[in-house]
């Protein structure tokens, strides 16, 4: 029977501390034991990656017994039993292993009672296969156009079964939403599905010198202080079916503690169909995996925002025209935004020296269009985050939440300047620029944006580094009016009622001027 066994087959692209032989591809025993001498995970599916560090914070939790809240007490005990973990450097293989044999067989992609992540019905309760095309996030699928791939469904090319298992869990959390292939159970017969937990979101998590500190750091503290891991904690590969098999038509099992964080909302089901010695696979099907929707369970590495006229908070998205450090304010202090709860409970430097960011975002709709994804890290900067009793020298979160705030203030002026100076080439003598809301922004704003955001950004990171905070919305002008200039000074030149007009849009740009040491730039130029 084809087999590939997620535990000890290589499928985790990783690259070690000593850099010496670039990258290696590992399974999960082999990861979690070597973790120490791991520098990062490398995957080349930032989806998949997201999906797959939810599952090793999971795994990481049982080995080192972090899922036992009630047994160590309160939040301040699960702190020093995560400072014990940390002060031991790396897993115990004996943990490792006994966690792997207890449950031998769980995580092989093809096992014929339970596949890992998947379920064994969908090759009888569907009538047809939804194809290898549709599994592999970016290949042309059904009657879509072929743009940038050139797969059809005429000629289908099996994948290997490593990359396989990438798309099995980039569909488990950003699948879509909308008509998938049918599916019939006790005579019904449906074919929409709801979206997968993570669709079109954007996920931070912390990362430390290596792989194993990135692990444990990432492992959140869920629910009340003295809840003991309850009996329904099971992930979906730790579940018994020889004892019941869930009803697709009812509520998905219930999942409490860490595994319904982090492996208890998928909505999606799947089935890969291998090819005979196991080593790719030729076909999948994809359908939906529950009727019904059970409440939501926020997730700890999603930044929550508030309404602004109220409401329930909502899961920011995920944008491709987003640079991660414009979101860095909301994972160091509490705020207007909702603070990813696993970053609130991040021990002092002193455990783990500095601690960087990662971000996995997927810039989706809320069905099936797929823009972009993409993956970025910070600097060491969360050793910067606002604390109870910090060191006034340590304390700059909130200054980093002002200067962002100052870089997106100066960027919305900038917008807006650039804008009002195209639409005022059509009446210089005006020069006013008049606009009807339904005008769009003119060619000039992507252009000038593009030219700002880069610079805005380097001069940020150039902030943070050397600590000075100091007037950040001149600094930022300065960025902006170059980029302004850029954009307008070609027109300029076409008498003195253009540049009266592209000049007094260009004034819009001073309006968060903060009265300094140095003047205006217009004023030094003079």
């Amino acid at each position: 029977m084809p087999s590939f066994d997620l535990e000890t087959q290589p499928w985790i692209s990783v690259r070690f501390l000593d850099g010496i032989d670039g990258l290696a591809e590992t399974g999960f025993a082999d990861l979690l034991t070597q973790a120490h001498k791991i520098a990062d995970i490398v995957l080349p599916v930032p989806p998949a990656a997201s999906g797959l560090w939810r599952i090793l914070y999971l795994i990481t939790a049982r080995i080192t017994e972090l899922d036992d809240f009630g047994r160590l007490g309160t939040l301040k005990e699960w702190k020093r039993a995560r400072r014990r973990v940390l002060e031991a450097g790396q897993l115990d293989p004996d943990d490792v292993h006994r966690y792997f044999a207890e449950y031998a067989g769980k995580f092989d992609l093809f096992d014929v009672e339970r596949p890992w992540l998947q379920d064994p019905r969908l090759a009888e309760e569907c009538a047809k296969s939804t194809g290898i095309n549709k599994l592999v996030i970016g290949r042309a699928a059904g009657n879509n156009l072929v743009w940038l791939s050139h797969h059809t469904d005429l000629d289908p090319q099996p994948i290997r079964a490593a990359e396989a298992a990438w798309y099995l869990l980039a569909w488990s959390f950003y699948g879509p939403s909308g008509k998938i292939t049918a599916r019939t159970v006790n005579g019904r017969t449906e074919s929409n599905m709801a979206a997968g937990p993570l669709r079109s979101r954007i996920s931070f998590h912390p990362l430390g010198r290596n792989l194993f500190e990135s692990l444990v750091l990432g492992i959140p503290y869920p629910g009340g202080e003295h809840a003991r891991r309850p009996d329904a904690d099971l992930a979906p590969w730790e579940e018994n079916w020889d004892e019941h098999q869930p009803d697709p038509l009812g509520l998905p099992p219930t999942r409490k503690g860490l595994s319904g964080l982090l492996t208890g909302q998928f909505r999606q089901a799947l089935l890969l169909s291998p090819s005979p010695d196991g080593s790719q696979v030729t076909d999948a099907w994809i359908t939906w995996a529950w009727r019904m929707q059970p409440t939501e369970i926020p997730d700890p590495y999603l930044i929550y925002d508030m309404p602004r006229n109220g409401g329930m908070p909502f899961a920011r998205y995920a944008k491709a025209d987003r640079a991660i450090w414009r979101d860095l304010d909301a994972l160091l202090l509490q705020g207007e935004m909702r603070q990813p709860p696993v970053f609130g409970h991040l021990p002092d430097a002193s455990a783990t020296g500095p601690l960087r960011v990662r971000a996995f975002g997927f810039d989706q709709d809320g069905q099936t269009v797929d823009k972009q994804w993409f993956t970025a890290s910070t600097p060491p900067v969360l050793t910067m985050r606002d604390r109870d009793g910090a060191e006034p020298e340590y304390d700059h979160a909130r200054d980093i939440g002002h200067t962002r705030v100052a870089a997106e203030r100066v960027g919305s002026d900038l917008r807006q300047a650039l804008r009002r100076a195209w639409f005022a080439l059509s009446d210089p003598e005006d020069g006013r620029g008049k606009m009807r809301q339904d005008s769009g922004d003119g060619p000039w704003v992507p252009q000038g944006m593009s030219r700002y955001w880069p610079q805005a950004e380097a001069l940020f990171w150039q902030m943070v580094g050397e600590r000075d905070f100091g007037y950040p919305n001149n600094a930022f002008i300065r960025v902006a009016l170059t980029a302004y200039d850029e954009m307008t000074e070609r027109h300029a030149r076409r008498g003195p009622r253009v540049a009266r007009a592209l000049e007094r849009a260009r004034g819009g740009i001073f309006a968060t001027w903060t009265p300094a040491a140095q003047p205006p730039p217009e004023e030094q130029s003079a």
